[in-house]
């Protein structure tokens, strides 16, 4: 029997989901022998260069005076020596190529490569990091941001990929959206980083005062809260954009209506909606990385698992950040849209409108003779000759209570079923965006909390 490296055979493939992400080096060697493609002698050969590497790297640790270390320390410099050479085997396109360096290669000239990998990718994180701190949205969650600002800074510090190339420092508290693979040490940290980068580049897109308000309708304290702010944006800003909302205004969706979207439907169903939703939000937003659009879609499978388990317990909002209730009395305030006109006085109303030559006569015209907020309603959408941009200039006219109250009636189909908008009413929809596009994050912010401050009274008749 040979007992060299020509021993290594390729008898069969190895899967390469069956190795280990933090073990790599280890995993490959003994699902090698597992196959019969790396024999016991061979393993043996490997080995013994192995321990020659440890007795480097002991040395080297002891600066040449000793070679006696203790024992926890040597297992620590045994295991990152380890880490090291399966850093430089995964370079290789498959588990097979990378037996075969194993075969043709020394040991320490593999340890030599995956020391190069190990500070390419320490070089990645340090270069990152800069770009996070900068683009790190301040959406009250403290995890997020201790993670990002002090955790991720702390690895910097403390990491020794000469010695100790395999501890990851840091307990990565704040979760991706993505579930994490078996990696530990600097590949763990790069991957980490580059997805919070992702998802970072997803969450400039959105006021950061609107993220911090929709938070806080999940009812519970989410500056305390470990989840992850990135797959809640993307899902209020799905649901919105199947509800027929504006997706790049962060506010709480509809209950009804998501009930209504997704009635039926199977997980696969679910899960085509979404991509399609994906899809236009990401023209919409101008996205033209492709590692964030790449980010956006692989997210969306959990998503839908998520939606689809709401779905089964009969209500799809379950999944979503919807608008909460206020549960103080003193926080309510009640806004009526009013007696409206007798119909032949509001076609008399519009028959006039329609004669108006100029916007600037409508306007003045309108607010002479409307009085009431149901009123005013009707005739925007009943002008079909008004634009977006004219209605957004009347809309500064209101309060923000009555706009508030406007917005929610749209929007929210607890309150009034608009499951289905007219065309006037899709472009008073689109005028109110305009107008709050145009005003100040503070504003814009202080809008969605009156939302539940507010009490539609029914209409009078």
């Amino acid at each position: 029997m040979t007992t060299d490296r020509d021993s290594l055979i390729s008898r069969g493939a190895i899967d390469p989901s069956e190795l280990s992400g933090s073990k790599y080096f280890e995993s490959l060697i003994s699902a090698a022998t597992d196959r019969g493609v790396f024999s016991v002698e061979a393993a043996e050969k490997l080995q013994y260069e192995l321990f020659e590497l440890i007795a480097m790297k002991t040395e080297q640790y002891n600066g040449g005076f000793s070679s006696s270390i203790p024992t926890e320390l040597a297992r620590s410099l045994a295991d990152g020596v380890a880490y090291t050479v399966g850093a430089a085997l995964k370079r290789y396109a498959t588990p097979e190529a990378a037996l075969e360096a194993l075969k043709n290669e020394k040991l320490s000239s593999i340890y030599a490569d995956g020391k190069l990998s190990v500070e390419s990718l320490l070089s990645s994180v340090r270069r990152m990091y800069p770009i996070l701190v900068r683009t790190l949205p301040d959406t009250g969650n403290i995890t997020y941001s201790a993670t990002v600002k002090d955790g991720i800074r702390g690895f910097l510090k403390k990491y020794n990929p000469e010695y100790e190339p395999q501890e990851t420092i840091i307990t990565a508290d704040y979760p991706t959206a993505l579930p994490f693979p078996d990696l530990t040490g600097v590949e763990f940290i790069e991957e980490y980083v580059r997805r919070i980068y992702n998802e970072n580049r997803f969450l400039s897109h959105f006021d950061a005062a609107e993220i911090r308000i929709l938070l806080e309708h999940s009812g519970q304290d989410s500056g305390e809260l470990i989840f992850n702010v990135f797959s809640e944006v993307l899902k209020c800003s799905l649901g919105n954009e199947l509800c027929g909302k504006n997706p790049l205004r962060p506010s709480p969706c509809a209950k009804s209506r998501l009930c209504e979207v997704f009635s039926g439907l199977t997980k696969a169903g679910i899960y085509d909606l979404l991509r399609s939703a994906a899809t236009k939000l990401i023209d919409l937003m101008g996205l033209t990385n492709k590692g964030v659009c790449d980010y956006i879609f692989a997210a969306l499978p959990a998503i839908s698992t998520e939606i689809g388990a709401a779905v089964g317990l009969g209500d799809a909002s379950r999944a979503f950040i919807c608008r909460r209730t206020p549960t103080h009395a003193a926080q309510t305030v009640t806004v009526s849209f009013g007696n409206k006109m007798p119909d032949e006085k509001y076609r008399e109303l519009i028959d006039r409108l329609e004669e108006c030559e100029s916007f600037s006569e409508k306007q003045a015209v309108i607010f002479e003779e409307v009085k009431s907020l149901g009123d005013f309603t009707d005739v925007v959408c009943d002008l079909f000759d008004l634009t977006v941009q004219e209605i957004a200039v009347l809309l500064s006219r209101l309060t923000p209570y009555e706009l508030a109250a406007l917005d929610k009636r749209l929007s929210d189909s607890d309150e009034s079923d608009l499951s289905v908008l007219s065309d006037g009413e899709i472009r008073l929809r689109a005028a109110i965006d305009e107008y709050l596009s145009g005003q100040t994050e503070e504003y814009r912010a202080r809008f969605s909390e009156l939302g539940d401050m507010i009490t539609i009274e029914d209409d009078a008749q």
